[in-house]
């Protein structure tokens, strides 16, 4: 079936399908300023039945597309030169499905044009491997939600690579969503990803979701010139699933947070060794999720912030640069929880930094750090709110390899029943560590608050009588 000039073919009442019986081949083409309008379009339909459309001018307007339908080992191809196909309904669910049946190849290959979807499900059910492929200035747009590997079955694989100037936007993507599905994004050239959207009161928005399920598998690449831009989104890696993300080029701004295997069971690795990442609010790696910087990468957030669990490998700086360091993570804000490791140079130049203590008195893990400096004065708050203690005793707060400008940093501990305890902070040089010493408090007269200090590191313990 082909369509030019300014034909037009009309079936909103019923299906338009390319390959609908077992076997069948089917081929439509729109070109020119033809246009087809139909309530459900299916390209390959039946068992191993192999159907393609092309679109070159023109418009395609339905409700819902299926590219590759629900029977096994079916295949269907879009192709996008030019022109516009819309999948959309008045409900605002218009669904855009790839690989509905076992062993279906559903493929969508763009090189100019528009798609656009309202809805969109990548891998249905087992060994289906759906893939779209984004190149020279085509553009995609999914309104609300997007599916990579989205079936229920699992073993289901999906693909979106975008390169050259071709541009992705979505409000929500997930790749990885369901259970044992395995969903990939990869960015190249000049491409763009654009989720969420513009909101003045800069409230949530959408974000990409990467690894999103129990099993599932999400990896997404940024390389050259590409960008990555969560308006008002969230970008988080190994949200209940594995989750995998390499950045060597480009940029990648996350309004309002990049997160590293944050969700229960979910297990994440950002890399970053070249580009950069703008984070607006919140940098964070959960347990089971570890972040590294190197080679000329860099990211920034006003909070970067590691779990018990979690782990950063690179130099960190809080508060301002010094000097011009190849790689980093730069914050206004630190926050490290028991169990945390951050592995490389961390510099102390401004900012907040506060070490969260948690778990019983005598099972909790200390922090970890490398090489520590401090270049300005600076007081870190050691919140024991979430400590149980259990009794007299001293405890291991953190671990580090080394430590420079020890005079300029002093400690405020908060947290604790002052009426029952006495806190009091000691430097261990010998064994490079920072430890709490318990002990039972004693009443005195209200006015008579004590300053302590030892080895440059002042500790502040305000008792009430």
């Amino acid at each position: 079936l082909s369509l030019t000039g300014t034909s037009s073919l009309n079936m909103l009442a019923g299906n338009l399908t390319a390959g609908a019986g077992k076997g069948s081949i089917g081929t439509i083409s729109v070109a020119d300023s033809a246009s087809v309008s139909a309530l459900m379009m299916v390209i390959g339909a039946g068992e191993n039945s192999s159907g393609s459309v092309n679109v070159s001018g023109g418009l395609i307007q339905t409700n819902n597309l299926n590219v590759a339908g629900a029977a096994a080992n079916s295949k269907g191809v879009l192709t996008i030169s030019g022109g516009s196909v819309v999948v959309s309904n008045s409900a605002g669910t218009g669904r855009l499905n790839m690989g509905q049946g076992a062993g279906s190849t559903g493929t969508i290959a763009m090189t100019g044009g528009s798609l656009y979807t309202q809805t969109f499900v990548m891998g249905n059910v087992n060994n289906s491997t759906p893939l779209v492929d984004l190149s020279g200035n085509a553009k995609m747009t999914i309104s609300a939600w997007g599916n990579i590997g989205g079936g229920d079955q699992g073993g289901n694989k999906g693909t979106i690579n975008i390169s050259e100037g071709a541009v992705l936007n979505a409000k929500v993507l997930s790749a990885g969503s369901h259970v044992n599905s395995h969903g990939t994004v990869s960015l190249t050239g000049t491409s763009s990803l654009v989720l969420g959207a513009d909101d003045p009161l800069g409230e949530y928005q959408g974000g990409l979701y990467v690894g999103g399920a129990a099993g599932a598998t999400g990896t997404v690449s940024i390389t050259d010139q590409a960008t990555i831009n969560a308006k008002n989104a969230e970008i988080s890696i190994g949200n209940g699933g594995h989750g995998y993300y390499s950045q060597t080029g480009g940029s990648v701004t996350a309004d309002l947070g990049f997160y590293v295997a944050i969700a229960d069971g979910g297990t994440g690795t950002a890399s970053i060794t070249a580009g950069e990442l703008s984070v607006g609010r919140t940098l964070l790696v959960g347990a089971g999720g570890h972040l590294a910087v190197g080679g000329t990468g860099t990211a920034s957030a006003d909070v970067f912030a590691v779990r018990d669990g979690g782990s950063y490998s690179g130099a960190l700086f809080v508060g301002a640069l010094d000097g011009t360091p190849g790689n980093y993570v730069k914050a206004n804000t630190l926050r490290l929880q028991s169990g945390a490791a951050v592995d490389g140079k961390t510099v102390l130049n401004g900012g907040d930094v506060t070490l969260t203590i948690s778990g019983d008195q005598t099972s909790l893990g200390a922090i970890s750090l490398g090489e520590l400096e401090v270049l300005v004065d600076t007081v870190i708050t050691i919140d024991l709110a979430n400590l149980v203690i259990t009794g007299e005793g001293e405890i291991v707060l953190l671990d580090y390899d080394d430590i420079s400008g020890i005079s300029k940093l002093s400690a405020n501990i908060v947290g604790y029943d002052t009426d029952l305890w006495k806190i009091v902070e000691r430097l261990d040089l010998d064994n490079n560590r920072l430890m709490a010493t318990i002990s039972a408090a004693i009443p005195e007269p209200a006015f008579a608050g004590a300053l302590l200090g030892l080895l440059g590191l002042l500790v502040v313990a305000r008792r009430r009588c």
